[in-house]
């Protein structure tokens, strides 16, 4: 059985809901791994709530907002009223 690693689950999280893609298909695409462990991870993301169980015939919602990224100087994200990440400079 294909285990990841909490990294792993981070990246694969960040790729879901910044992309708004929950397809196994597209994760494993997206990072680079098996088929099995790209399904592992949407079963974990489903689990804790980030995505949606999926209906029948239909893609699988984002539940969870993207986190935003913290710039590479540390300097804090301001995100206004639309949930769009803005850089303060």
């Amino acid at each position: 059985m294909p285990t990841s690693s909490p990294d792993d689950y981070a990246a694969a999280v960040q790729i879901v809901t910044t992309e708004s893609n929950a397809s196994v298909s597209f994760l494993q695409r997206r990072m680079g791994i098996s088929y099995s462990e790209a399904a592992s991870l949407i079963t974990r993301m489903e689990k804790a709530g980030v995505v949606s169980p999926r209906p029948a015939n239909r893609p699988r919602e984002i539940l969870t907002p993207p986190t935003p990224r913290t710039p590479e100087d540390g300097r804090p994200i301001q995100t206004p009223e639309d949930g769009r990440p803005v850089h303060t400079r």
